[in-house]
């Protein structure tokens, strides 16, 4: 178990457990999407996210369990027979790079991990991890400005004609610092609160937005008894490639899936009939390019959200997630997922709205304080 002082115990204003109340995010939420999405946590390399979801799910749970990759759950334990078992799931992972080469003047070259735009990244500072310490580098080019035509600067930089520079002035130096072939490398960035509270700054709200609910669920739901077993917490691995929810879906093996995950929101576009809009609400979502959300779960939680008076909206994505990979698992695994939209996805600085967060917050508990043995029957074919 995790030795860590309790890092939100000691912040006041911690919501209280009422049921069938949810507060609107509080001081003590603000601190903990703060400190989720500043934690560095690429593709195999989420330890650090890892120990702060242990150490801060533990007081509300009946006990921690985690698959060999680094899935972590809170296991909140039913009283009912035979209840359901929901899993519910953020992922830990935030898209980053990994060194691929070493200059013999000290310049790095690097591969994204997960979808990066190249035109966000350019005199971007990262973050260099190394078995020892963190070391700040910036992401620059060995073309010359000045020298390339107009036509040159107007097109987009390709990843490969970038490096990574951490002031290094030879291999060997780099080598001493102890960095090298695949290393990991994360983007620099601080979380800031925006337009009075209303609007959130930072890196990694895809996918530390997830995790943080996750972990928001089990505090609010933390006095209540539940018609169903409740597994909440995280997934490894998500960007690039889904590896880690089917190892967790393995271990768990749920009965319905919750997949709580951040999207891009499309409400800059200048478009009216975009979907993705900071501040209408949750999003749920319709379909993307890999899966199709279970109908019957999908417009029983449509009509949950009504009945509630929680905002929503309906989204499809061109990506995916998690419950693309533990929809299949098993004899099959009625899925969902409940989302925020985020503008300027996958880059440096991402900007949220918090009364979406609190929509999805709010649905996700309605959701597993509604879902006893007669109801997860109803929604099977």
């Amino acid at each position: 178990m995790i030795s860590m002082v309790f890092w939100l115990s000691c912040i006041p204003g911690r919501r209280l457990n009422r049921k069938g109340k949810t507060v609107s995010m509080d001081d003590t939420t603000i601190q903990m999407l703060k400190k989720l999405t500043e934690l560095s946590g690429p593709p195999s390399y989420e330890r650090r996210v890892r120990a702060c979801m242990v150490d801060t799910m533990t007081p509300f749970v009946d006990e921690v369990v985690g698959d060999r990759i680094g899935g972590v759950f809170g296991h909140k334990a039913s009283a009912e027979a035979e209840a359901p078992r929901v899993m519910l799931a953020g992922h830990m992972d935030e898209v980053g790079f990994i060194i691929s080469g070493v200059s013999p003047d000290g310049l790095l070259q690097f591969k994204p991990l997960g979808g990066w735009w190249s035109q966000t990244l350019l005199s971007q500072r990262v973050t260099l991890h190394t078995d020892s310490d963190d070391l700040t580098g910036v992401i620059g080019t060995r073309l010359i400005r000045q020298a390339l035509s107009p036509s040159e600067k107007a097109s987009a930089l390709s990843i490969d004609d970038m490096v990574i520079d951490c002031g290094a002035v030879s291999a060997s130096q780099i080598h001493d610092w102890g960095i090298h072939v695949g290393t990991f490398v994360t983007p620099q960035s601080a979380f800031e609160v925006l337009n009075g509270g209303k609007r959130l700054l930072s890196k990694a709200f895809d996918n530390r937005y997830g995790c943080a609910l996750a972990l928001d669920v089990l505090r609010t739901l933390a006095g209540e008894a539940l018609p169903c077993d409740l597994y909440s917490g995280a997934t490894v691995q998500e960007e690039g490639g889904l590896r880690g929810a089917s190892a967790a879906a393995e271990l768990l093996k749920p009965d319905l899936f919750i997949a709580v995950d951040s999207s891009a929101a499309r409400d800059v576009s200048r478009k009216p009939e975009e979907l993705g809009r900071l501040g209408d609400g949750f999003l749920l979502r319709a379909f993307d390019s890999r899966m199709r959300p279970d109908y019957a779960f999908r417009e029983w939680t449509q009509k949950l959200a009504e009945d509630h008076g929680i905002p929503y909206q309906w989204f499809y994505s061109h990506g995916t997630t998690d419950a693309a990979a533990v929809q299949s698992t098993g004899i099959g695994v009625p899925s969902i997922v409940i989302g925020i939209a985020s503008r300027y996805n996958h880059s440096h600085s991402v900007i949220v709205d918090r009364d979406d967060y609190d929509a999805s917050l709010r649905i996700v508990c309605e959701i597993i304080r509604s879902m006893s043995r007669e109801t997860y029957a109803g929604l099977l074919p």
